[in-house]
């Protein structure tokens, strides 16, 4: 089956930047120093690059028809409130709490979708979910930093919780990205390049960084929780909405890049987030490890389901 090449195609890549920093930590070329400072120079440096990439070369003309834009946002939004009223009466740690909520609201907007979209439907999937994936990185980035904030350090005033968000250098990149797309300004062509490039190496190196941290002791000692928001993240959050989706007049190039939104794994970033502004890294980075593995057969189970009850119609 074609989509599922696809899906293999989007998801090999991040098993890749996993396994070859297992390999190169097991074979004593970096240490846990070396690791732990990559991830820091990937979130303070690559990422926001990436962030700012993504978000200036959103069609902000199209922005007016995408009602289903803040549709996908509404969704992700009540994920998180319910997740952070839910989640710390269960997880009494704060650090482990708060990476947990982040999971679950928090999928990889730009890892299937984009692909996908483009595969099923031509370029008018590729623009559904391209619109999307650009809005929602920068949105899912925001919604992290307040959520990251307010759980370090215990309460946290609105304005210094501000000041925090604005000095956190994704939303200054978000920022500057969206005043250079509404401006009638470009981004001179001699930059064009050096910033894709750079922008292009957040994602492997943080997840070089996470493949040579993980330990096979800690995958076992929190087996439980990754399993249960596998299984939230990747099936019942997607089931529960689709529903939704199916009923409201969406172009069917729109519901389903909302619901790759609802059923991928959790973005890649919020475990280099996490472990700089005081989640537990760890589990951050397991978490993402473990629902891109799961993410392949699950998604690959929906796109079955779909088109044997005929809702998606190929």
């Amino acid at each position: 089956m074609n989509e599922l090449l696809i899906a293999v195609n989007a998801v090999f890549p991040f098993l890749s930047y996993l396994l070859l920093g297992g390999a190169a930590k097991k074979a004593g070329v970096v240490d846990d120093d070396f690791l732990q400072k990559l991830n820091t120079l990937s979130f303070r440096v690559f990422f926001p690059f990436l962030v700012f990439s993504n978000i200036y070369r959103v069609d902000i003309t199209g922005l007016g028809r995408g009602i289903y834009i803040g549709l996908c946002m509404g969704i992700s939004l009540a994920i998180l409130i319910g997740s952070w009223i839910v989640v710390p009466k269960l997880v009494k740690d704060r650090s482990r709490a708060v990476v947990i909520i982040q999971a679950l609201y928090r999928g990889n907007a730009v890892l299937f979708s984009i692909p996908l979209a483009t595969s099923l439907f031509g370029d008018a999937g590729a623009q559904a979910a391209s619109l999307l994936a650009g809005v929602m990185v920068p949105f899912f980035n925001m919604l992290a930093v307040i959520l990251l904030e307010a759980f370090r350090g215990g309460k946290v005033s609105v304005r210094d919780l501000i000041r925090k968000l604005f000095a956190n250098p994704l939303i200054a990149a978000a920022l500057l990205g969206l005043a250079l797309a509404v401006s009638p300004w470009t981004l001179p062509q001699i930059f064009r390049g050096p910033v894709s490039t750079i922008a292009s190496m957040g994602v492997p190196l943080s997840m070089f960084a996470l493949g040579g941290r993980m330990k096979i002791s800690s995958y076992r000692k929190n087996a439980r929780v990754l399993i249960l928001v596998s299984i939230l993240r990747l099936v019942l959050f997607p089931a529960l909405f689709l529903p939704l989706l199916l009923l409201l007049n969406l172009s069917v190039e729109e519901w389903f890049s909302i619901f790759l939104v609802l059923s991928v794994s959790v973005a890649s970033s919020s475990f280099a987030m996490a472990a700089n502004m005081g989640g537990d890294g760890e589990l951050a980075g397991e978490l993402v490890a473990a629902t891109t593995m799961f993410s392949l057969p699950a998604l690959f189970l929906w796109l079955v389901f779909l088109q044997s009850a005929h809702i998606l119609v190929l």
